[in-house]
């Protein structure tokens, strides 16, 4: 039975890199917005549907710096990924961030009159994965779990194995 218990939570762990891994990977693609020529921005604002890019200084500010924040947050992300028990406390408060921000973002979509594609591909989108990564990084690792493997020494911080 105790096996068990560690495939399940070896499974969890697996899940929870594999997840923070695909959030990184996906904010990350925010990267070259920081740095496209404003034409590029104005041609991709009008292709969605958003009408006429707005053009002046705090539009250009918000829409490089969001892009960089996204893109920092990715970077984040997938450093999380790499030690899931060292980071745990942080992934706590990523996970529940997003959770918190979901419904926000929906209403901000909402009430700026964004396409439904984009608002329903957004926070509604958001809140699941985060209340996933919540729930995978909650997991408990049993105590046998948290024992020095062979070769490690008493004291070393594990790997990527247990919570």
């Amino acid at each position: 039975m105790a096996s068990h218990g560690r495939l399940i939570l070896g499974a969890r762990r697996t899940a929870l890199v594999w997840l923070l891994r695909l959030v990184g990977g996906m904010t990350l693609l925010a990267l070259p917005f920081v740095f496209i020529p404003l034409s590029g921005m104005a041609a991709i604002h009008e292709w969605l549907g958003l009408g006429a890019f707005p053009r002046g200084p705090i539009t250009e500010y918000l829409a490089r710096s969001l892009s960089l924040f996204y893109a920092g947050g990715g970077v984040l992300s997938l450093l999380f990924s790499t030690n899931v028990t060292r980071y745990r406390p942080a992934i706590l408060l990523l996970s529940g961030a997003i959770v918190a921000m979901a419904p926000i973002l929906l209403w901000i979509d909402l009430n700026a009159g964004m396409p439904a594609d984009w608002t329903w591909s957004e926070g509604p989108l958001a809140l699941p994965l985060g209340v996933a990564m919540l729930w995978l990084a909650l997991g408990r690792a049993e105590p046998s779990d948290d024992a020095p493997r062979s070769g490690e020494a008493a004291g070393a911080p594990p790997a990527t194995r247990g919570y």
